[in-house]
Protein backbone atom coordinates (compact mmCIF):
# COMPACT_ATOMS: atom_id res chain seq x y z
CA UNK A 1 0.00 0.00 0.00
CA UNK A 2 2.78 2.39 0.89
CA UNK A 3 4.60 1.77 -2.39
CA UNK A 4 1.46 2.62 -4.36
CA UNK A 5 1.74 6.12 -2.89
CA UNK A 6 5.49 6.36 -3.50
CA UNK A 7 6.33 5.81 0.16
CA UNK A 8 8.03 3.12 2.18
CA UNK A 9 6.78 1.22 5.18
CA UNK A 10 8.05 -1.17 7.81
CA UNK A 11 5.85 -3.65 9.63
CA UNK A 12 6.43 -5.47 12.88
CA UNK A 13 4.00 -8.36 13.32
CA UNK A 14 3.65 -9.81 16.78
CA UNK A 15 1.76 -13.00 17.48
CA UNK A 16 0.13 -12.02 20.74
CA UNK A 17 -2.67 -14.54 21.16
CA UNK A 18 -2.28 -18.31 21.38
CA UNK A 19 -4.81 -20.61 19.73
CA UNK A 20 -7.85 -21.16 21.92
CA UNK A 21 -8.57 -24.86 22.48
CA UNK A 22 -11.39 -26.05 24.73
CA UNK A 23 -10.74 -29.01 27.02
CA UNK A 24 -12.84 -32.06 26.14
CA UNK A 25 -14.13 -32.76 29.67
CA UNK A 26 -15.14 -29.16 30.38
CA UNK A 27 -16.76 -28.78 26.96
CA UNK A 28 -18.87 -31.90 27.52
CA UNK A 29 -19.83 -30.65 30.99
CA UNK A 30 -20.97 -27.31 29.52
CA UNK A 31 -22.98 -29.16 26.85
CA UNK A 32 -24.64 -31.34 29.51
CA UNK A 33 -25.63 -28.25 31.49
CA UNK A 34 -26.99 -26.60 28.33
CA UNK A 35 -29.05 -29.69 27.54
CA UNK A 36 -30.40 -29.84 31.11
CA UNK A 37 -31.37 -26.17 31.10
CA UNK A 38 -32.74 -25.79 27.58
CA UNK A 39 -33.41 -29.32 26.38
CA UNK A 40 -30.85 -29.02 23.61
CA UNK A 41 -27.31 -28.11 22.73
CA UNK A 42 -26.34 -27.24 19.17
CA UNK A 43 -22.77 -27.22 18.00
CA UNK A 44 -21.59 -23.74 17.17
CA UNK A 45 -19.70 -23.12 13.94
CA UNK A 46 -15.93 -22.92 14.24
CA UNK A 47 -14.69 -19.35 14.12
CA UNK A 48 -11.26 -17.86 13.60
CA UNK A 49 -11.48 -15.17 16.23
CA UNK A 50 -8.72 -13.93 18.49
CA UNK A 51 -9.85 -14.27 22.06
CA UNK A 52 -7.99 -13.42 25.25
CA UNK A 53 -9.70 -16.39 26.93
CA UNK A 54 -7.03 -18.52 25.23
CA UNK A 55 -4.53 -17.32 27.83
CA UNK A 56 -6.72 -18.73 30.61
CA UNK A 57 -7.22 -22.03 28.79
CA UNK A 58 -3.46 -22.38 28.49
CA UNK A 59 -3.24 -22.25 32.29
CA UNK A 60 -6.31 -24.26 33.31
CA UNK A 61 -8.70 -26.62 31.53
CA UNK A 62 -11.95 -24.97 30.56
CA UNK A 63 -14.40 -24.29 27.76
CA UNK A 64 -15.36 -21.12 25.92
CA UNK A 65 -18.97 -21.52 24.88
CA UNK A 66 -21.45 -19.41 22.95
CA UNK A 67 -24.74 -18.75 24.69
CA UNK A 68 -27.66 -18.34 22.33
CA UNK A 69 -30.08 -15.49 22.51
CA UNK A 70 -32.98 -16.94 20.55
CA UNK A 71 -34.37 -15.00 17.62
CA UNK A 72 -33.49 -11.64 19.16
CA UNK A 73 -30.45 -9.42 18.70
CA UNK A 74 -26.99 -11.00 18.80
CA UNK A 75 -25.02 -10.90 22.05
CA UNK A 76 -23.63 -8.38 22.95
CA UNK A 77 -26.22 -5.88 21.75
CA UNK A 78 -27.97 -2.99 23.50
CA UNK A 79 -31.36 -4.65 22.83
Amino acid sequence: MAASFGAGAALTYRRGYPVMVNSDDQTEFAAEVARAVSGGCDEAPLVMGAEDFSFMLNERPGAYILVGNGDTAMVPHPE
